[in-house]
């Protein structure tokens, strides 16, 4: 109901009961829809109402009001399993599934990662005011063996994290990958895996 309440709004007696929902505020723009697998079978329905008519209803409220944005879903999951399971209508993936792109795992597009790793440095160091002056070379190396299971979300994460723990001006490996270096850190307190690090850098060379 709440999330029904977000995206459709809310009509109801005085001011303390009127809501605009996400799908009136982006009428004329652009409505994403994060993780769309997981919305309610029932939301689903109301939402391939709002596709297929292009007109919507707060809840509580009886005016019909147009819907001219356009709707981008996302989502980590089959949605033809989905389907198969019964978590999604059949008919809501056909009305939405106009145009299909796959977005690859992070560790498939690794010349992303320089360029993500600059914005998010940058965000972070402006955001929290912090001394930091970016990444260090060994440390970028690092992070493009890493297979990023956690994607884009992930790097942000170990980014931001280490942005905020680092000791120097220069976020280290230890700073990133915390788990690393205690896993492989030798009797000397020394990052272990720096040969590994070194040898994959001369092999992409």
């Amino acid at each position: 109901d709440v999330l029904e309440k977000e995206l459709f709004g809310h009509k109801g007696a005085g001011s303390q009961g009127f809501h605009r929902g996400f799908v009136e505020r982006a009428r004329s723009g652009v409505l994403f829809l994060d993780e769309i697998s997981e919305l309610p079978v029932r939301l689903q329905a109301k939402l391939l109402q709002l596709v297929e008519t292009g007109e919507f209803h707060r809840i509580g409220g009886e005016q019909a009001l147009q819907f001219h944005g356009r709707i981008i879903c996302s989502t980590n999951c089959d949605l033809t399993d989905a389907i198969r399971h019964g978590t999604f209508r059949e008919d809501f993936y056909y009305r939405v599934n106009v145009m299909h792109v796959e977005v690859p795992p992070l560790r498939n597009r690794t010349d992303d990662i320089p360029w993500l790793i600059d914005q998010f440095v940058e965000q972070f160091r402006t955001m929290a005011q912090l001394r930091i002056r970016g990444m260090s070379t060994l440390t970028q190396e690092y992070a493009l063996e890493y297979p990023w299971p956690g994607n884009v979300r992930e790097l942000r994460n170990r980014i931001e994290r280490a942005a905020a723990l680092a000791n120097g001006e220069w976020i280290m490996p230890g700073d990133m990958f915390p788990e690393f270096k205690e896993a492989h850190a030798t009797e000397q307190g020394t990052f272990a895996t720096l040969a590994w690090i070194r040898d994959a850098a001369e092999r992409r060379q």
